[in-house]
């Protein structure tokens, strides 16, 4: 009789511990899934911003430089660098010669249409004779800071980013060098930017500290 009872108690240990693996088994399978799913969900995620990022126009607004003889003539482009259409909804730029800018500015609420290979442009009034001949001796810096607002053509696109920047005139070449930029995304009911702190946050980001560098008297 021991020896039945014995038996049937060896068998329920052997029932329960198999029920207990199998429990074990069930939760590190649903562990497993929801981990998976969670990759997933998250994967998606990272795709779909990624294609927010890629589905999108760029445009950028920047002079190009022509020297003619004494005289320097600037011709500002508007450039759409996507094959997704681009519709600007504001453009403005201003000049500084050394840190100096006279205020004035230019700006554009036309509402022109981008596409890609497609450029759009303008000659801007001629410069100065001394300006211009100090500049093409090296003797003066012309800076020119652009900003533009601009969405997709599409109507079922609501999105909307402003590009910034700061070009400056390099001695005999057309093409500018690019002193600063930034681009974000801004609210679908900005209709406008500003120029005039461009200088500014360039010679701002200029006097922070470079990574790795280090200060006078410190390690």
């Amino acid at each position: 009789m021991a020896r039945k009872i014995n038996s049937r108690y060896r068998w329920h240990l052997a029932r329960l511990k198999l029920s207990d693996a199998l429990a074990g088994v069930a939760l590190v399978v649903a562990l497993s899934s929801a981990w998976i799913s969670y990759q997933s969900l998250s994967s998606t995620k990272h795709q779909v911003q990624l294609s927010d990022l890629q589905i999108r126009p760029y445009v950028r607004y920047k002079p190009v430089f022509n020297q003619v003889g004494e005289d320097l003539l600037t011709t500002m482009i508007s450039e759409n660098l996507s094959s997704i259409p681009a519709k600007v909804i504001y453009s403005e730029l201003r000049t500084w010669v050394d840190a100096t800018s006279s205020g004035a500015f230019l700006f554009n609420r036309t509402g022109d249409v981008l596409y890609e290979h497609h450029n759009g442009s303008s000659d801007l009034p001629q410069m100065p004779k001394e300006i211009a001949h100090s500049a093409i001796n090296g003797k003066a810096q012309v800076m020119v800071g652009t900003c533009v607002v601009y969405s997709s053509l599409s109507p079922s696109d609501s999105r909307r980013w402003e590009a910034k920047a700061l070009y400056s005139y390099e001695p005999h070449q057309d093409l500018p060098s690019v002193q600063y930029f930034n681009e974000e995304a801004v609210a679908e009911g900005i209709d406008r930017c500003d120029s005039s702190n461009l200088r500014s946050q360039w010679m701002g980001v200029r006097e922070q500290p470079k990574p790795n560098s280090t200060t006078a008297g410190k390690p």
